[in-house]
């Protein structure tokens, strides 16, 4: 069983894994947070930089479009995604999940991402 302790130590464990990607992001696509990682794949950035921005104001319309139609998705249908994409050269693999939406929370979605294809 865990308790807050528990979750707290999972959290810190996941955000600092090497080559590991976290992020979280609103329904309407506001960057509540991104990991050391996450904001130098997808930015070559750092986190303080891009959190509290919008994916319209981080990347370009087309890549904005799809991924609002996918977080839509998710929220909606309660179901998580895996999306391959290639940004910058490189092949990411995301997985998107839904989270919060518990009582008066707005919906947000997960997303942790890996560089490359999985293995087989």
């Amino acid at each position: 069983m865990f308790g807050p302790k528990g979750h707290k130590e999972i959290w810190k464990s996941l955000v600092s894994e090497p080559g590991i990607g976290v992020s979280v992001l609103t329904r309407d696509g506001m960057l509540l947070y991104a990991n050391a990682q996450a904001a130098e794949m997808f930015l070559e950035s750092e986190p303080e930089r891009i959190i509290g921005k919008r994916l319209a104001d981080l990347f370009p319309p087309e890549w904005v479009e799809e991924r609002m139609r996918l977080i839509e998705s998710v929220i909606s249908s309660g179901e998580a995604i895996v999306l391959r994409t290639i940004w910058r050269g490189r092949q990411l693999r995301s997985t998107i999940r839904p989270v919060g939406g518990a009582g008066d929370d707005e919906p947000q979605v997960l997303i942790i991402t890996r560089a490359g294809a999985p293995s087989s």
